[in-house]
């Protein structure tokens, strides 16, 4: 989505740039989402993915506490949540015993910090390339920037960035200043 826009920007379309955003905004329109946390911008891209999972007969139990005013930009917040739950269920998809699916999503501001925790259920297959996990996706070569993405946000709020994997759970842990 935000490749597309940043396209058209470059080649200057504003006619289809304005054609596309507003295709954006019909769809968001008829959108209904739970309220999941108080910070409007974290809440709709949580929630877009929390509907997502549930309609993938992904079992969810979410734990977010996030307040309107955070000193992480919204748009930071996206990339991070959307990234992270994007990729948590389409691995938690890949399953094909629907019961095996979960997705756990912990966040909160814990004195001058804020945490994220993700646990999803996965197929225990990961892709590694230089130590770097690399997506399984069908068209490998278009996709695979969202961690980084992740990572180098991250690290703007002085935080960390870890993840672990077993058999069958798949963890990210992301911490990052918020003074």
């Amino acid at each position: 989505m935000g490749i597309s826009i940043k396209a058209l920007l470059k080649d200057r379309n504003f006619n289809e740039l304005d054609k596309y955003i507003n295709s954006l905004i019909s769809k968001v329109d008829n959108i209904k989402l739970p309220i999941i946390c108080e910070n409007s911008s974290a809440n709709a891209i949580i929630s877009y993915y929390i509907e997502r999972a549930n309609s993938l007969s992904i079992k969810t139990d979410i734990q977010i506490t996030i307040p309107e005013n955070i000193n992480i930009g919204s748009l930071d917040l996206n990339v991070v949540f959307g990234n992270c739950l994007e990729n948590a269920i389409e691995a938690c998809s890949k399953l094909t015993v629907e019961e095996q699916r979960f997705l756990n999503v912990k966040a909160a501001i814990v004195k001058h910090y804020f945490v994220i925790n993700i646990i999803n259920s996965f197929n225990g297959i990961v892709s590694l390339q230089n130590d770097l996990i690399c997506s399984t996706k069908e068209n490998a070569s278009n996709h695979g920037i969202g961690l980084e993405s992740v990572k180098t946000i991250v690290s703007q709020y002085n935080g960390t960035f870890e993840l672990s994997y077993t058999q069958n759970e798949f963890v990210i842990s992301i911490i990052m200043f918020n003074a």
